[in-house]
Order: C-alpha cells, then sequence, then structure tokens
C-alpha cells in the first residue's frame, strides 16, 4: 500500500508492490484512469489459458469469419480473457470494469489496426455474447462497452504507450535492456510540455501527471539507466484564479464572523 502524507507533501511506501498499489485516481478524468492498469489486462488477454467452454468451434467459427481477418482468432481469444476477469474479480466490480474498458480499447485498435473487418464493433461483442451466454454473465461489460471518440483514442493510446513501457521496464528481468522502454516514457512525455503548460486538453494532462509521479517513483526503485530522466518535471497548470479566490474568501468570510462575533458581544457588555 502507498499512503500520501499531506503534511509533508510527499509518498511512504508500505507493505506492497508499487505498480500494484499506488494510484491516484482523478474521478472527473473517467475516461481515462483505468488506462493505467491496461498493460496488466493486456498479459492477461494475450496469455489467458482459462479455456472452459471457449474450445466450442460452433460459437467462434461464424464470428471470427465475419469480423475479422483470415488468422486471427481473437473470437477465442476475447472469450478466454472474459472468462477470466469474470472468475477473477473476486466481487470487485472494479476490477472487471477495468479489464472491459481494456478490451474496449482493444477492439478499436484492432479496428485501426485493419485486423477488424467492419467498423461495428458493438455488433460483434452483442454476437459473442449471445452465442456464449450459457456460461459468461449476461451484463458482463454492458455498462464499459462505449464508443470511444477518435480523439480520445489517441489520447488513450499515447497513455497506453507511456504506462506499457514503463511496465516493462520495471518488472523486466534485465534493467538494462529494458532503458529503450523508459527513454520511449520521456519522449512521449514531453511531446505534451507545451499543452499542458498551456492549459490544453486538461484531462490528458491529468493523467499524465499520475503517469509522472508514478515514473518517478518507479525511477527511485530501478535507478540504473544512464543518461536517462530520473524524475520527470510537472507540465500539469493548476487554475489561478481558484488558488487566489479560495483564500481570499476565506479571509472575507473569517473577518465577516469575526465582526459579528465583536457585535454580539459589545450588546452583551
Amino acid at each position: 500500500m502507498l499512503m500520501f502524507n499531506e503534511k509533508n507533501a510527499v509518498y511512504i511506501y508500505t507493505i506492497g508492490d508499487i505498480f500494484q498499489n499506488y494510484k491516484i485516481v482523478n474521478k472527473l478524468n473517467f475516461r481515462y484512469d483505468a488506462v493505467s492498469d491496461f498493460p496488466i489486462y493486456k498479459d492477461i488477454l494475450y496469455n489467458s489459458t482459462d479455456s472452459q467452454g471457449t474450445d466450442d468451434p460452433t460459437i467462434c467459427a461464424a464470428i471470427n469469419k465475419k469480423y475479422f481477418k483470415p488468422g486471427h482468432n481473437n473470437c477465442s481469444k476475447v472469450l478466454k480473457y472474459l472468462k477470466h476477469i469474470q472468475g477473477n474479480g473476486n466481487g470487485g466490480d472494479n476490477y472487471i470494469a477495468k479489464g472491459c474498458k481494456y478490451l474496449n480499447y482493444w477492439l478499436y485498435d484492432e479496428e485501426h489496426s485493419q485486423y477488424v473487418t467492419t467498423n461495428n464493433i458493438f455488433n460483434f461483442y452483442n454476437e459473442l455474447q449471445q452465442s456464449s451466454n450459457h456460461y459468461l454473465e449476461p451484463d458482463l461489460c454492458k455498462d464499459d462497452f462505449k464508443k470511444i471518440e477518435e480523439y480520445i483514442f489517441k489520447d488513450i493510446k499515447e497513455l497506453y504507450n507511456l504506462y506499457e513501457n514503463l511496465y516493462r521496464f520495471h518488472y523486466s528481468h534485465s534493467t538494462r535492456n529494458s532503458c529503450h522502454n523508459v527513454e520511449t516514457c520521456v519522449q512521449i512525455y514531453e511531446k505534451y510540455k507545451n499543452d499542458c503548460l498551456d492549459g490544453k486538453n486538461k484531462k490528458l494532462c491529468n493523467e499524465l501527471e499520475n503517469f509522472r509521479l508514478r515514473y518517478n517513483d518507479v525511477m527511485k526503485l530501478k535507478d540504473e539507466c544512464n543518461g536517462v530522466k530520473k524524475m520527470l518535471p510537472p507540465y500539469k497548470t493548476y487554475n489561478l484564479t481558484v488558488i487566489i479566490t479560495i483564500p481570499v474568501t476565506a479571509t472575507l468570510v473569517i473577518s465577516f464572523v469575526a465582526f459579528i462575533l465583536n457585535k454580539v458581544k459589545k450588546n452583551y457588555i
């Protein structure tokens, strides 16, 4: 677990792994808040061996032919993935919801890579659900499968590339051979310096700030890459009007209350 000491503004490490337990969630940035865990779900998608009920050729044969290019048995891959996250949610809706969001993104990415032969991803998922409803929950991913606008997809892909490279570096058995991963992180992060300092695309910049904090913490633990930035500088801007207004308003309220209390005190004397 990672705790934040507000008084000293520092992060204190306790029991647990930094990458699994460290999370800063911007609740307003609901479209991007799950991206930091996408590399974990990618490993599940590509390595899941939970094949119970998913090897039935009648389920995927027609679906694969209809929605994917030859040689891409994505239907079976998705079924195994869904079976896995459904069975390993441990009662936590958040685990499943994030897994569904990753699948939503992955299918859009497959579409951009032209592995999907139709632009209607929702038809694919609905048909898959209907064909496999005897072992998948009927509402699985129902609320997390959404249309991803092109500009949002580009943001998510950039964030995903950041977290994916940091994840591979953090868990690499050969740190020196994975230094190119953090070099890529720095390059992507620095692309958005001007936009973030100018206050553009605040939702993306908010998540970039979350990434920056995670990157800096990981680099404290694995300081083995020469010539690579150990600390990413903050590019997030803050609303100066709000920052100035809050203390001014508080001062006025305190002054007003003090004035009222003083008047009351005089009336009683």
